[in-house]
């Protein structure tokens, strides 16, 4: 996956209609719901290979690219590779979001919440900052066992359940107002995404949308087609200072390919041929989200 420094979109003409707007986060990410504060952190840990973008309309920003000619333009502490996505008429919710149930599954929303997480902030590859959202949908489920324990084998063994991989969402936004990411140096960028011409009926609004991916390459390795998601989750779970792994009943417990929990991404060039695995679809993890 990559992403492409983009010139000024294209203008669209605005209403005062209220409108919807999703934002979709695809990727091995942390969200952080501040207790608090109507603000919340989603972290991305090292993971090889992997690159960020912000999408809206047919433009699109690298992650990679805005800090390095932040970089360039100051030298910067790694600890500020830090993003805040805002708009003056984009709305935080000020209670517990409202976490959406996928229609084609029953029970519990399949949401990934440890406790006792500790955040490893030398684990921590960028950080982005956004308003607490009124909706929180769960997308591109995946029936896993989360296994806690690195050394005690979990009673029952072989329990799966569906978590999310991804989440979007959904705010009350004004659509005179532009959205904006805050990026490293200063500086800002226009992610106002094109208003669809439909209306949704279940949320009586026109739609506008956001994505933001934190992919790798989409190779498919024959001999263990869940190896991405094992390293990604690996990553993840150090990132949230956790010891836990993905059991897919296939009798393997670790990451095949890469080594996992990388402390720094690789400095090499990306050898094509030695990434393993589908893209991503590990479980993300959500903390204090039970707390609000």
């Amino acid at each position: 996956m990559s992403a492409r420094i983009a010139s000024q979109p294209h203008s669209s003409p605005r209403t005062t209609t209220p409108v919807t707007l999703s934002v979709s986060f695809y990727g091995p990410l942390l969200y952080d719901f501040r207790s608090r504060s109507p603000w919340i952190d989603i972290y991305a840990p090292y993971c090889p290979n992997h690159l960020a973008g912000f999408f809206f309309d047919d433009f699109s920003y690298s992650e990679t690219l805005l800090w390095q000619n932040a970089q360039q333009a100051a030298q910067l502490d790694p600890a500020k590779r830090a993003y805040t996505l805002h708009a003056d008429g984009l709305a935080a919710h000020r209670g517990r979001p409202t976490v959406l149930q996928p229609a084609t599954l029953a029970g519990a929303p399949p949401l990934y919440q440890p406790k006792n997480v500790r955040l490893q902030k030398d684990k921590v590859l960028f950080k982005l900052a956004v308003p607490r959202p009124e909706l929180i949908y769960p997308l591109y489920t995946d029936n896993v066992q989360i296994v806690e324990s690195a050394t005690k084998k979990p009673k029952p063994w072989n329990q799966f359940q569906h978590y999310a991989t991804g989440l979007r969402f959904f705010y009350r936004w004004d659509a005179l107002s532009a959205v904006l990411l805050d990026v490293p140096g200063g500086s800002s960028v226009n992610l106002t995404p094109p208003l669809l011409d439909t209306l949704t009926p279940e949320l009586h609004q026109s739609v506008a949308s956001i994505e933001v991916r934190y992919q790798g390459l989409s190779i498919l390795d024959q001999n263990d087609a869940h190896s991405d998601a094992r390293a990604c989750f690996a990553s993840l779970t150090t990132l949230a200072g956790l010891t836990a792994w993905l059991n897919y009943g296939d009798g393997k417990g670790a990451p095949t390919n890469p080594a996992p929990n990388p402390p720094r991404p690789s400095t090499g060039p990306i050898q094509t041929c030695s990434i393993t695995g589908a893209d991503c679809h590990a479980p993300v993890i959500l903390n204090n989200l039970d707390a609000l």
